[in-house]
């Protein structure tokens, strides 16, 4: 019985998990960025996008980005959070932020 619950306890935090996790690739825009926002789908967003928000990724509107101001840093990707993708030799390890959503056998590296 204690197996059972175990692994149905450990089922339900990994969907829980996976469920807040940021599976959109939109990238950074301006617009959203200075209002501390980021491009996202809107269900991805954990509090509700007001109508201003709504317009804030001009850009990639019509693929279904909406700006959101409730999404922490590490839960976005390498090019939401502004950075980009390269391979591994060509980032200084101190600009490595590692995988974040990059393709295979690239690294995100920090935009200076």
């Amino acid at each position: 019985m204690n197996m059972n619950c175990f692994i149905v306890i450990t089922v339900a935090l990994i969907w829980c998990q996976a469920a807040r996790s940021i599976e959109s690739n939109f990238y950074y825009e301006e617009c959203c960025g200075k209002k501390g926002g980021a491009c996202v789908l809107k269900n991805e967003c954990p509090q509700p996008v007001s109508e201003e928000f709504e317009s804030l990724c001009p850009l990639q509107k019509s693929l279904g980005a909406v700006c959101c101001k409730g999404i922490k840093s590490e839960d976005l990707n390498c090019y939401q959070q502004h950075n980009a993708c390269f391979d591994p030799k060509k980032c200084p390890n101190n600009l490595n932020l590692g995988k974040k959503g990059c393709p295979e056998k690239q690294i995100c590296c920090v935009l200076v």
